[in-house]
């Protein structure tokens, strides 16, 4: 009974963790905010030299707004694309949780370049 309840717990805590942690309503949106958040950090320590470049400040925008402005369609997309098995809200949660311990953006930027 107490293996139930902590399954139970785990499993409540990885559907709503990302929600609650990047202050979104479902999962998908948490995705789109943690790789806009991500990319953000990423620019600001990229060297001056680099970060004066129109291209790259060009993709940097292009990410954010897409993440902001998409209404988790960009993610759902991704999500589906990558994970036709999973519904795609459990394949949000899991893609942010990867993206939480595995902060590689290269197949997410590939995959919002892609739409």
């Amino acid at each position: 009974m107490r293996l139930l309840l902590l399954l139970a717990l785990l499993a409540g805590g990885a559907w709503f963790g990302p929600q609650l942690l990047e202050g979104a309503e479902a999962p998908c949106p948490a995705l789109e905010r943690r790789v806009a958040d991500l990319v953000s950090a990423e620019s600001a320590r990229l060297p001056p030299e680099l970060a004066a470049n129109p291209r790259l400040r060009g993709l940097v925008g292009m990410v954010q707004s897409a993440a902001a402005a998409s209404g988790c369609m960009v993610a759902e997309s991704y999500v589906s694309d990558r994970f036709p098995s999973l519904p795609p809200d459990l394949a949000c949660a899991a893609a942010w949780w990867k993206l939480k311990f595995d902060p590689d953006l290269g197949p997410y930027i590939r995959g919002y370049l892609a739409r």
